[in-house]
């Protein structure tokens, strides 16, 4: 059995520890004013709730037989995580709660632009060696992990955009 993607995920999730510990005994919530923390208290919550729909739903393709040999369960562990980040991502940001008062988006783009470029290249370049992303038959994380990863940024990225051009009308206006 390959651990490396369960390896990731394991590094994935002690980051997120650490991060979360550094801003809970830093005060580094300095910049969001109290409407955007209450917007952001429901984006987790809708976050949170949308990662249990997906599990559950993981739960049930892993009970059809025929589903489960097609798909590996590190993947769709992995898409559940992503659509959780792509639903939290794009609710706090046309709620106005994503960026810090006085923060610039472009920041967010450049890092969407860094995470899709290699992960585009290497997709591209597996779906040139082999012209699938199914591993034996099996769709995997080791391919599939970087669709996901190019499909959740680009989702962030859009809609920061939309999210850049909607204040610039505003502010216009």
């Amino acid at each position: 059995m390959d651990y490396s993607s369960i390896i990731i995920l394991a590094v994935i999730l002690v980051l997120a520890v650490l991060v979360w510990f550094a801003t809970k005994y830093t005060g580094d919530q300095k910049g969001f004013d109290e409407m955007q923390l209450k917007k952001r208290g429901d984006a987790f919550r809708i976050g949170f709730f949308t990662l249990l729909a997906c599990v559950f739903a993981m739960l049930v393709i892993t009970s059809i037989e025929s589903v489960s040999q097609k798909i590996s369960v590190d993947f769709m562990l992995a898409a559940s995580i992503m659509i959780t980040v792509c639903v939290f991502g794009v609710y706090s940001i046309f709620a106005g709660a994503f960026f810090r008062m006085n923060e610039n988006p472009k920041t967010y783009l450049g890092i969407c632009f860094a995470v899709i470029l290699p992960n585009a290249v290497v997709l591209i370049g597996e779906l040139k060696k082999s012209g699938t992303l199914l591993k034996d038959g099996k769709l995997t994380f080791t391919p599939g992990g970087n669709l996901l990863n190019v499909l959740t940024f680009l989702i962030i990225g859009i809609a920061v955009i939309i999210k850049m051009v909607a204040n610039s009308r505003e502010e216009r206006e």
